[in-house]
């Protein structure tokens, strides 16, 4: 007898990304009812015994730092002195 199966419901999809010291991570957007929530996966590095996760997945609450100004340089590609005078003593 062929048994059907229900056809899965997709919850995530993970990218493994590479951060400082070479370690890998994973992180995705999963989706429970219409809510997307973004995750990150670490490597268990407590793991004791076979029962331990390989991998624990946290909410990802992580924000990107604001990009400082650009600095304005004049045109000889040099900066613009930070409010100083034009005149220069020497």
């Amino acid at each position: 007898m062929n048994e059907q199966r229900e056809p899965r419901k997709k919850l995530c999809a993970l990218w493994i990304k590479e951060i400082s010291g070479g370690r890998k991570i994973m992180t995705g957007i999963l989706e429970v009812n219409g809510d997307k929530i973004k995750v990150v996966a670490f490597r268990n590095t407590e793991k004791r015994t076979d029962k331990s996760p390989d991998f624990i997945i946290y909410e990802d609450t992580y924000k990107k730092p604001d990009n400082p100004p650009a600095q304005d340089n004049g045109p000889d590609g040099f900066l613009d002195g930070g409010g100083q005078s034009d005149d220069c003593p020497f």
